[in-house]
């Protein structure tokens, strides 16, 4: 008997996945407690997660995480977009309205980043295949940054395209 830790959106929990002969399968379920999950365990949550809103085959899939500063209730705010392809290289949106336990563990990976004494980032960046084989990268934007504090700081639409037109030119 053997088995594996997997997301199921379902039951919205983390599974414990026990096959066995003759091909009995069971979910022992529990609600993920995020400020104990390991950052392998984050990974496999939001990889699950995002393999769930993939339909028929695909090849890879790019995942992005924006994490954005909540200054007033200190707090990190979680924006997800990702892309994956089909066999014949065709890109996809990747939906990406996942369960809450979701955001709060990515949340729970950017605390235990800082933490950990981890170089700045708000941005993850993760490639993975079905496989479940799968990349990270870490990265600063600080473009996005400042369009964040910005907002967070109540300013308005049109200062802040005054403001990027200055530091960071026009799109």
């Amino acid at each position: 008997m053997h088995g594996q830790h997997r997301w199921v959106p379902q039951l919205g929990c983390i599974g414990y996945v026990v096959r066995s002969p003759p091909v009995v399968l069971a979910y022992l379920c529990h609600v993920p407690d995020a400020t104990r999950m390991t950052t392998n365990t984050i990974y496999t949550l939001l990889i699950d997660a995002a393999t769930e809103q993939i339909q028929g085959d695909w090849t890879i899939c790019r995942l992005t995480v924006h994490f954005l500063s909540d200054p007033a209730n200190h707090a990190t705010d979680i924006e997800f977009a990702g892309t994956y392809l089909d066999p014949t290289g065709e890109d996809h949106p990747l939906t990406t309205d996942f369960a809450d336990e979701v955001t709060e563990a990515m949340q729970q990976l950017y605390q235990n980043r800082k933490r950990d004494g981890h170089p700045r980032a708000n941005v993850l960046q993760v490639d993975f295949s079905p496989s479940g084989q799968f990349t990270t990268a870490y990265s600063w934007d600080q473009e996005m940054q400042d369009e964040d504090e910005h907002f967070s700081n109540g300013g308005t639409a049109k200062e802040w395209e005054a403001i990027r037109a200055a530091k960071y030119g026009n799109p």
